[in-house]
C-alpha cells in the first residue's frame, strides 16, 4: 500500500437527474405563483417566479442536449 489517499471517482449528472431538478424548480414557481396571487401586494414572488420558469426551460434544453442518442432505426429490431 502507498499510504495514499484515494479520490473519490466524480459522478456526472445524468439527463433524468437534469430534468428532476428542472421539474422541482417548475412547481416552486407554480408555487411562488400561487402564493403571489393570494398576496396581491407581494410582486416580488411573481418575479421569482418568472425567473424560475426560466430556469427550468434552461435546465430542460440543458437535459435533451445531455440525452444519449437515439438508436438507428436500422438497428432497431421493432422496426419491421
Amino acid at each position: 500500500m502507498s499510504g495514499g489517499t484515494r479520490a473519490a471517482p466524480r459522478r456526472r449528472v445524468g439527463y433524468l437527474g437534469v430534468f428532476g431538478a428542472a421539474f422541482l424548480v417548475l412547481v416552486a414557481s407554480a408555487v411562488c405563483l400561487a402564493i403571489g396571487n393570494l398576496r396581491a401586494t407581494n410582486i416580488a414572488l411573481a418575479q421569482i417566479s418568472m425567473v424560475l420558469s426560466v430556469v427550468a426551460v434552461v435546465l430542460t434544453v440543458v437535459a435533451l442536449l445531455l440525452r444519449p442518442p437515439r438508436a438507428s432505426e436500422e438497428g432497431n429490431p421493432q422496426s419491421g
